[in-house]
């Protein structure tokens, strides 16, 4: 071996335990590094989150926890306890951020917590909202894989692997759907990498330079040697995380929408324009709600969901800001001040089952005269009179309706005064953006009669827009890139002539502020389709994503806001029921269910001594006569609590498992040898071989490593170096030897009848853990060196002398 070989570690095992050694305390400059890059890389993962909030209790928690396990590692130098260390930082980091009010709920609070974490991803879509459950989960995240980094890169002493824990902080951003962080974070993240690469490599360094002095070598100042190599890799990393989140699926939330379809949903945003096409274009409509309704006649009204106001030059039409609120109590709701008397109006009763997570905005139809069995703390908009959650939770809901829709006629619209107070003059701004305007109002301005009024005019757009001159395509926007509805948007679609809702609504309200009429969008859901009839004979209908909607409306006195439909019919789903429907007289009487399972309407008699017979003309019985009778069991809650204890169970069994799978195998493989040389007709060179690999197995666990390429007696040799002071131990190695030799290489024609007995097997065992240390007793019995891989029983072998020899010179 020539002299370079012999001074490198790498390449010594000599030399390499004593730099092993040297490095078993870990280093507080790796770990100060290591502290800097988790918490740069924290920031990667700020786009997930609607807040920063939780940074620092997670930050305060990596720190903690990297902080005591080198502090364990450095008093103790064992790589178990700093292990043991890292684990037991990561469960209290999850008693900790669950925040528990009181000591009796610290095992209760983390199960809570993680409940409502994965009710709230069910319900809520990329960036997420702040809550202390959300800050619990990345909290537990960031712990486990700064535990993971510093086992890598301390504890198995390759700091150049431990970056590659980070890779989820950087994927999942990717996989939901969100945009990636500012560019800083990015730099900040380099330049701890960097860093802790530099401080990795001079540790391990450090570790051969005392391993060379050792044995009469010293190492040349360095200098700055190795931040060459740490730039390079720091940059290459982050070229490979570049490269990974290239490779992954576009930022659409498709993988968001594997854990929750409705999370995903466009109706899930502040403003559901947003993605209102893609939900369009689903190839698997997903339920939003269903319904049934009084009326009888005439075409069903749409149902309203949110309501989008403003417009910029750079921007899309928005909502306005939700801050004009009351609460919204059951019973009778505020009255319409803008209808006045004897105005031309429909009256509906319905009753909505809306599914879970579709909205935090309540779909409704027209304006809302009274409401019941509304469930949850709702606010309304005073000036849309749009409903939605308080604290924006997308809850289902059961609950009925009482609405006024307002049905002028042709006439009475085309006639109407055009008065414009100060209440509503926002409603007819626009953006300051004259070459796009211009363009719009030259083509209003070949439409329109100029002498007509401006609601004659209106109603002359609406006529154009839906005679013809337009096609109704989901997919010409995109293929077109033109979706949207900003006004670059509108200009384009006017030319092309070709899009869906979102753009006729958009134009059409654009169009209506240039005639100075007040205008703002609707976003909800046209009718649906009728699925099934109720036990009192009315209509169920489904509503899907294929019916999302929007549709511009106009403020026309005394109706206040009217629809001014512009999509063509074809890309309508509006059923007349004229012909089809049921007469009926009276409003719904029952009121829908929501179940776990997708909703179907069973109402109930609002007369509570009313006992209703809810099955449809299919013959289908209502959800109440399907269900099991479960003896008062609330099966939801303890299928919850079972599916928690399995999250946490099934994890713990396998890292159990994996602990105990060299001890079990190892017993497993004794007990079949003992079978093998106890068992009644096995041939002497089977008893013999079983007995002998036992014992060189054995030898093996507690640190006796005898070479199995030798002969059988430089093999006893070996172990009788071993078995010195041990005359029972030493008579038995020899017998099983000597029946070894027999069974192989005696004369068959005069065969020697000696026999390998299981009691000489246990006799060397008894020996051979008495000699052993305390350390090499416990690592025998829990991990057996005999039912491990080559590398890896190496690794474990070198350590353990190494242990030992440091213990023998405390000793002397």
């Amino acid at each position: 071996m020539s002299v370079q070989s012999t001074l490198n570690p790498r390449r010594n095992s000599a030399m390499r335990e004593r730099a092993a050694e040297a490095t078993q305390r870990g280093s507080w400059f790796v770990t100060t590094g290591l502290v800097l890059l988790m918490l740069a890389a924290l920031t990667l993962v700020a786009p997930i989150v609607n807040g920063f909030g939780w940074f620092l209790p997670v930050s305060i928690a990596v720190v903690v926890s990297l902080v005591a396990v080198q502090a364990a590692r450095q008093f103790t130098g064992q790589m178990w306890v700093s292990a043991v260390v890292a684990f037991s930082l990561v469960l209290l980091t999850i008693v900790v951020l669950s925040a528990p009010g009181d000591p009796v709920s610290i095992l209760s609070a983390p199960f809570q917590r993680f409940r409502e974490f994965s009710e709230q991803v069910a319900s809520d879509t990329p960036p997420i909202r702040e809550s202390q459950p959300v800050t619990l989960m990345i909290g537990t995240v960031a712990v486990a894989l700064s535990a993971l980094a510093d086992i890598i890169a301390q504890s198995l002493r390759a700091p150049a692997f431990a970056p590659i824990t980070l890779l989820p902080l950087i994927i999942v951003p990717v996989t939901v759907g969100v945009e990636p962080a500012a560019w800083y974070f990015w730099a900040l993240t380099l330049l701890a990498l960097v860093l802790f690469f530099y401080v990795g490599h001079r540790w391990l360094q450090q570790g051969d330079d005392e391993a060379r002095a050792a044995v009469g070598f010293t190492a040349d100042g360095r200098g700055g040697g190795g931040i060459v190599s740490a730039l390079v890799g720091g940059v290459a990393a982050i070229a490979v995380a570049a490269l990974i989140a290239v490779l992954l699926p576009p930022t659409s939330g498709a993988w968001w929408g594997i854990f929750n379809g409705n999370a995903s949903l466009a109706t899930n945003r502040v403003n559901p324009i947003i993605d209102l096409g893609d939900d369009l274009r689903r190839d698997d409509p997903v339920d939003i709600l269903r319904y049934a309704t009084s009326q009888s006649e005439g075409q069903l009204p749409y149902l309203s969901l949110t309501t989008l106001t403003q417009l910029s030059s750079d921007t899309e039409w928005v909502p306005g800001e939700f801050d004009q609120t009351s609460e919204v109590t059951n019973g009778e709701q505020p009255a319409a001040d803008a209808l006045a008397s004897g105005a031309n109006v429909l009256q509906v009763n319905s009753n909505i089952v809306l599914e879970q997570g579709v909205s935090a905005y309540l779909p409704h139809i027209g304006t809302l005269n009274e409401i019941s069995d509304l469930e949850g703390d709702y606010l309304r908009d005073e000036e849309t009179g749009d409903l939605r959650e308080a604290d924006d939770e997308p809850l289902a809901q059961s609950y009925q309706g009482n609405s006024t829709v307002p049905r002028p006629t042709e006439e009475q619209i085309s006639t109407a005064p055009l008065n414009v107070s100060s209440q509503l003059e926002s409603y007819t701004q626009l953006p300051d953006d004259s070459a796009a305007l211009d363009e719009i109002r030259a083509q209003l301005e070949q439409v329109v009669d100029a002498n007509a009024t401006p609601y004659e005019q209106a109603l002359q757009l609406q006529a154009w827009f839906t005679g013809g001159a337009f096609d109704y395509s989901e997919q010409a926007p995109v293929e077109n890139d033109y979706d949207g509805t900003s006004l670059d948007v509108i200009t384009e679609f006017l030319q092309v002539r070709s899009g869906y809702c979102v753009h006729f609504s958009s134009a059409m309200a654009v169009m209506g502020r240039l005639l100075g009429i007040p205008t703002r969008i609707q976003v909800g859901f046209t009718p649906g389709t009728e699925e099934s009839v109720n036990a009192i004979g009315q209509s169920v209908y489904v509503v899907t994503t294929d019916d999302l909607h929007a549709w511009a409306e106009f403020w026309l006195p005394g109706y206040g806001w009217v629809p001014f439909e512009t999509t063509p019919s074809d890309g309508l789903n509006q059923p007349t029921l004229d012909e089809q429907a049921p007469e009926q007289t009276a409003a719904p009487t029952e009121v829908p269910t929501p179940t776990t399972e997708a909703p179907t309407p069973t109402p109930t008699p609002t007369d509570a001594e009313a006992t209703p017979d809810a099955t449809d003309d299919n013959g289908g019985g209502s959800s109440a006569d399907n269900e099991r009778d479960t003896g008062g069991l609330d099966l939801e809650a303890v299928f919850r609590w079972v599916g928690i204890a399995l999250a946490v169970l099934v994890p713990l069994a396998l890292i159990a498992l994996l602990l105990l799978l060299p001890k079990l195998l190892r017993q497993q493989r004794t007990a079949t040898r003992r079978r093998q040389v106890r068992a009644e007709g096995s041939t002497p060179i089977a008893v013999s071989e079983a007995a002998w690999q036992e014992v060189l197995d054995t030898a093996r666990d507690y640190g006796v490593e005898i070479s199995r390429s030798a002969t059988t007696g430089a093999q006893r040799s070996r172990l009788a170096r071993e078995l010195r002071g041990h005359d029972a131990a030493l008579a038995a190695a020899g017998r099983l030897t000597d029946a070894h030799n027999a069974a192989h290489f005696a004369d068959p024609e005069r065969p020697d009848f000696r026999v390998a007995a299981w009691d000489d097997v246990a006799t060397i065992r008894a020996a051979l853990h008495e000699r052993a240390g305390k350390d090499a007793r416990r690592a025998a019995r829990t991990l057996p060196l005999s039912a491990l891989p080559t590398r890896m029983r190496g690794w474990l072998l070198r350590r353990r002398r190494a242990r030992a020899a440091r213990q023998r010179r405390k000793e002397s």
